[in-house]
């Protein structure tokens, strides 16, 4: 099989979030809005997603979730007639990157005032990120009879950190009183409240976006040493 596709799944992965950002922020600076990862949620980049700016940006992140999938199924129909765990590797981690694909879109429609939904598919994205990058790092323990013992090691080390970094991000402290706004006293005497930075909700979010794709990124690199 053509493991170039696996390089263009993970190119496009980046170039897909990286557009997703830009086209989003730029379309909050058309409107003379003010947008930042580490006070904005991840639904709040695309604003309604009518303006040219935002319709393309939410192209963007169908492109990267679709990417997040389309790694694993490669690496299915690679190595699900290996047989054994690989296959049943192969198999656990097409679908929790499916699980988490969904669950992340869903993530970035379903607004804040809808709190205990749009918590809920925080919980579950962050924690099917994390099951799909320890459950790839076990399929590269997996393989280290068919290739480099050093490579496998080194690369599922590497993913079951960044999926315990994705879980660590629940039991940040602030996480207990994240809605909580930072008062300001104004020049007229007034107080008015104001997002903190970092949001820790909103920050946690972009942060559980960026490192699974990261996990992704490293998995895929170890599949590429030790199967090419």
């Amino acid at each position: 099989m053509n493991y170039g596709l696996l390089v263009s799944f993970v190119l496009m992965s980046i170039l897909s979030l990286f557009f997703e950002l830009f086209l989003g922020i730029k379309g909050h600076k058309e409107k003379k809005e003010d947008y930042d990862v580490m006070s904005y949620f991840p639904y709040e980049l695309y604003g309604d997603s009518r303006g040219n700016y935002f319709l393309f940006s939410r192209i963007a992140e169908a492109f990267r979730l679709l990417c997040f999938v389309a790694v694993p199924l490669f690496l299915l129909i690679k190595l699900v007639g290996y047989g054994g765990m690989t296959g049943s590797y192969s198999v656990g981690i097409m679908l929790m990157s499916v699980f988490f694909a969904i669950s992340s879109l869903l993530l970035t429609i379903i607004p804040l005032k809808d709190s205990k939904q749009h918590l809920a598919y925080y919980f579950i994205s962050s924690a099917c990120g994390s099951l799909t990058i320890v459950m790839e790092g076990l399929l590269l323990l997996s393989l280290r009879k068919s290739g480099n013992e050093t490579i496998s090691y080194i690369f599922s080390i590497a993913c079951f950190v960044i999926a315990v970094s994705i879980i660590a991000l629940w039991f940040n402290p602030k996480l207990k009183n994240w809605a909580k706004m930072d008062s300001v006293s104004e020049p007229d005497g007034t107080v008015s409240f104001r997002r903190p930075h970092p949001f820790v909700l909103a920050f946690s979010e972009w942060l559980t976006i960026f490192i699974s794709l990261g996990g992704s990124i490293i998995a895929a690199i170890g599949f590429l040493l030790l199967l090419s």
